[in-house]
C-alpha cells in the first residue's frame, strides 16, 4: 500500500505525530470546491434577481407617472414619453401597475388627439390583456375597470362600459370606509351617468336616471383629489350637461355646458367646445353620433 494512503511521510512518521493535520481525503475535496462553486452561482443568481425586482419597479414607477407627466408636456415630446412608457412596459409585461399606468396616459394623450377607433381599441387590449389575477389591489383593481369603461365608451360599446362600472363597484367593496373611497365613489358615478346619458336606451341607457345620479353628484360636498367639489369640475358640469341633453331640455344642456367651459382649462376646451355645438345645433349630429338616439324624443323647449 502506498504510503500516502497510510498517513506515513519520510517512511517512518505519522502526520499527527509531526502535528500536521490529517491529509483530507480528495472525495472531500472535490465537494468543498463545488459547494463553493454552487454557493457562489447562489449568490450571483440573488444579485441578480433583486437587481431584476429594482429594475421592475422603476419601470412601475416610470410608468404610473406617465399620465401627470404627459398632461404638462409639450405635445411635441409626447409621443416620445409614450415609446419610453412601452420600452419599459415590454421590459416589464406582467407588472399591472405597469399596465395601468400606461393605459391612463395613452387615454390622457387621446384628448388631445383625434378620435380613433384604433387608438381606443388598443388601449381595451392592453387592459383585458392584463393576465389574470394580477391586478389584486382593490385600488388598482378599481383604476383598470374605471380606465375600461372609458374605452369601451368612446368605442361605442356601451353594454360592455356599464359592465366594467359594475365591476369596479364590486372592486370597491373591498376598499375601506373614509375619503379615499368616497372620492372613487364621485368619479364611478360620474362615469356612470355619463354612460346612461349617452348610450342608446336599447343599449343601457337610461336618461332619466342619468340626470338623477349628474343632479346629485353636484350637490355633493365630498371633496375631489385636488381638494375641489364636483360643481367646481368640468367634467362633472359636462355630465350634467349630457344628461339634460339625453333627457331632451336643450336648453339647460347648452347652459350647463357653457359652465363647464368656463370651468376647462386650455387642453379640455376642444371636447367641450364641440358638446356644446352639438347641443346649440343638435340636427347637425352626424348619423353614427352616441347621442343621435335622442334626437327623436320631443324636445322641451
Amino acid at each position: 500500500m502506498p504510503l500516502a494512503q497510510e498517513g506515513l511521510i519520510f517512511g517512518r512518521y505519522r502526520r499527527d505525530d509531526l502535528g500536521l493535520p490529517p491529509r483530507p481525503h480528495p472525495l472531500f475535496k472535490r465537494v468543498k470546491q463545488g459547494l463553493v462553486l454552487i454557493l457562489l452561482l447562489v449568490l450571483l443568481l440573488g444579485v441578480g434577481w433583486f437587481a431584476g425586482v429594482a429594475e421592475a419597479r422603476r419601470h412601475s414607477r416610470e410608468l404610473e407617472s406617465l399620465s401627470q407627466r404627459l398632461l404638462v408636456a409639450p405635445p411635441a415630446s409626447r409621443r416620445e414619453i409614450l415609446l419610453r412608457g412601452r420600452a419599459a412596459l415590454a421590459a416589464d409585461p406582467g407588472n399591472p401597475a405597469a399596465v395601468v399606468g400606461l393605459a391612463e396616459a395613452c387615454l390622457g394623450v387621446s384628448s388631445q388627439a383625434p378620435r380613433q377607433r384604433g387608438y381606443f381599441a388598443n388601449i381595451a387590449r392592453l387592459l383585458e390583456g392584463m393576465p389574470a389575477g394580477v391586478a389584486s389591489g382593490s385600488l388598482l383593481s378599481f383604476r383598470r375597470y374605471i380606465l375600461l369603461a372609458a374605452v369601451e365608451e368612446e368605442l361605442g360599446r356601451h353594454v360592455a362600459a356599464l359592465a366594467a362600472l359594475s365591476r369596479a363597484g364590486h372592486v370597491m367593496e373591498g376598499i375601506p370606509e373614509g375619503s379615499v373611497r368616497r372620492t372613487l365613489q364621485l368619479l364611478l358615478v360620474n362615469q356612470q351617468a355619463y354612460t346612461l346619458a349617452v348610450a342608446p336606451v336599447g343599449a343601457g341607457g337610461d336618461p332619466g336616471r342619468a340626470l338623477e345620479l349628474a343632479r346629485a353628484l353636484l350637490s355633493s360636498r365630498d371633496p375631489l383629489p385636488d381638494g375641489s367639489y364636483a360643481s367646481d369640475s368640468p367634467a362633472f358640469v359636462d355630465t350634467l350637461a349630457a344628461a339634460w341633453f339625453a333627457a331632451g331640455y336643450y336648453p339647460q344642456a347648452r347652459n350647463t355646458e357653457t359652465l363647464a367651459l368656463g370651468l376647462a382649462n386650455s387642453d379640455e376646451l376642444a371636447i367641450y367646445l364641440e358638446h356644446y355645438d352639438t347641443y346649440h345645433n343638435p340636427s347637425r349630429l352626424p348619423a353614427d353620433s352616441r347621442f343621435v338616439a335622442y334626437l327623436a324624443r320631443p324636445g322641451r323647449e
